[in-house]
């Protein structure tokens, strides 16, 4: 299979799995619990301590919207928001992405 066709059935399939419903749809897995990765009005000093990095590629690290398709690349730091302990951003392609429990 080619490289292109991969990209494209790993798209079509988390559009299948999650669904379009016109918003950001930016899901990535913490500890078992799914977040949502939305871009925030935060900026790099709102981060905190790290919380670790992506380790692996998979439909549900993948930021997407209507337009585009992108991973967080393995390696994307993943912070608690500073002085909290519960609450996670993603500083990604100059942009930082809060993350909110996917319900």
């Amino acid at each position: 299979m080619k490289k292109g066709m991969s990209i494209g059935l790993i798209f079509i399939t988390t559009i299948l799995l999650f669904g379009c419903d016109g918003e950001n749809l930016n899901l990535i897995k913490l500890d078992g619990e799914v977040y949502r990765a939305e871009v925030s009005d935060y900026s790099k000093e709102d981060l905190g301590k790290s919380y670790g990095k992506v380790k692996y590629n998979s439909p549900s690290t993948m930021p997407q919207n209507n337009k585009e398709a992108t991973l967080f690349p393995v390696g994307t730091e993943i912070f608690y928001k500073k002085n909290r302990e519960d609450e996670f951003l993603v500083s990604f392609k100059d942009r930082i992405y809060e993350l909110t429990k996917h319900e």
